[in-house]
């Protein structure tokens, strides 16, 4: 963005029946209003509206309704090509008739506007905690929209340590109004809570994978995943108190009052992660069921949507002739055949699940048959559905052919490499940004 320049400023605005500052400020008679895309400013009264005095926020919820002061404001303007900043004079808020506050799982399975909600994967390291949202303001200077959901990984490897940088741009991106999701790249079990810094992704190269290292990409023989789900062994145990380790960082943000989607063990029916390709209820679906009983009961956590996550995969992909399942074939304690594209036999049961999400990325695409097979289970166990990780962003044809989908997220900085500039600006400019949010609920319950 460009040095800020200054705007003409009315001395007072009245805002009636808007719930966050960007969108009141959409709606005023700024210059380029329409374009206000990101805000930073004071705050009089942190009761009314809480400051982001050094980092741009892309919504600012209200939070109660009165008269407050804001000064060091500077909006950052999207005129259509491209984003520059500009700083405005001291503006009064009258806010009046604040809307009511929305459930996150309540506001997914409505959508009271009918469109595709936004997202982006923040995919970067997290050591700077000035950059932990880099991609969301990319996403922003060059659409003009920022994404509704920030999404973020538990983290692995070297990075593990920045756990905590994580969880205060989570609470963060909360505490600006934005949905926010924490997924789940972790070492295998048998690997104790200090040494999971030592671990990392690995490659799904099966010498690599098949001894069963420290890495995201790993294989459990049967004899252990059977030792892993049964309490009282010592790898249940190991693993139990690696789970009270992301329960550790999620009470931070039960704490804050934030409500967040977990998406742990995506991906489920692939068979090259370490928790993967396990059909049945003791498979992958009885370790989710596990997590989520320790979080709730052990941890009393009720400030979490779950989500179930599946993969869009070739038909003969559990198959011996399928994509890497020759790994197993002979060897001890190796996966049995089974068809990755029944996805019921991932499924942890509707009473364990909030959300269906599906990840796009074999040659298929968005398919009629992908989309009618998540609607047959979104509509059968009453949840929302929502597409989980892709790169390649589904155009206007495909969300108005698949109006069930209620959200779309692009894995990451790869995002760019998968889709052109005007696609990346179609789909944001037709999807939910930030701004357009409701103000969500504190805690889900």
């Amino acid at each position: 963005m460009t040095r800020p320049t200054a705007f003409p400023t009315p001395s007072v605005i009245t805002v009636d029946g808007v719930g966050n500052l960007v969108a009141a400020l959409r709606a005023s008679e700024l210059p380029g209003a329409a374009g206000i895309v990101l805000v930073r400013f004071t705050s009089s009264d942190e009761t009314v509206l809480a400051s982001s005095p050094t980092r741009f926020s892309p919504k600012s919820d209200f939070l109660a309704a009165g008269v407050v002061q804001l000064s060091g404001v500077t909006v950052a303007v999207h005129d259509g090509t491209s984003t520059a900043s500009h700083e405005l004079e001291d503006v009064t808020l009258d806010i009046r008739n604040l809307p009511a506050r929305v459930g996150v799982r309540e506001y997914l399975a409505a959508r009271p506007d009918g469109r595709i909600i936004s997202a982006m994967h923040h995919d970067h390291p997290y050591e700077d905690p000035a950059e932990t949202d880099d991609l969301h303001r990319r996403v922003a200077s060059e659409t003009g929209v920022h994404p509704a959901l920030y999404s973020a990984d538990f983290l692995t490897g070297r990075t593990v340590p920045f756990r905590e940088n994580m969880i205060d741009e989570v609470i963060r991106q909360w505490a600006n109004g934005c949905l926010v999701q924490i997924m789940f790249h972790v070492s295998p079990p048998q690997y104790t809570v200090a040494q999971e810094v030592e671990g990392g992704w690995g490659t799904d190269a099966a010498e690599e994978a098949m001894p069963g290292p420290n890495r995201v990409y790993s294989f459990l023989p049967e004899a252990r995943w059977a030792e892993l789900m049964t309490e009282g062994t010592e790898l249940n145990a190991g693993w139990r108190a690696r789970m009270d380790e992301y329960a550790r960082h999620l009470q931070r943000l039960d704490d804050a009052g934030v409500t967040v989607l977990l998406r742990p063990f995506h991906e489920m029916n692939q068979h090259v992660f370490w928790w993967g390709g396990r059909p049945g209820p003791s498979g992958t679906a009885g370790l989710f069921r596990m997590f989520r009983t320790h979080l709730e009961n052990v941890w009393n956590l009720t400030n979490i949507v779950w989500v179930w996550n599946v993969q869009d995969l070739p038909d003969d992909y559990g198959f011996a002739q399928g994509e890497n399942f020759g790994r197993y074939r002979g060897v001890d304690g190796g996966l049995a055949e089974y068809d990755a594209n029944d996805w019921d036999l991932f499924n942890p049961g509707a009473e364990f699940y909030d959300v269906l999400s599906v990840d796009f990325y074999d040659d298929e695409g968005y398919s009629p048959r992908r989309y009618e097979q998540a609607l047959r289970i979104a509509q059968r166990d009453g949840k929302p559905m929502i597409i989980g990780e892709t790169f390649v962003l589904p155009g206007a044809d495909v969300i108005e052919a698949q109006p069930e989908w209620a959200l779309a997220m692009p894995w990451g900085a790869r995002s760019w490499n998968h889709n052109t500039p005007e696609a990346m600006a179609s789909f944001y400019r037709g999807s939910v940004g930030a701004a357009d949010l409701p103000r969500f609920s504190r805690r889900e319950g």
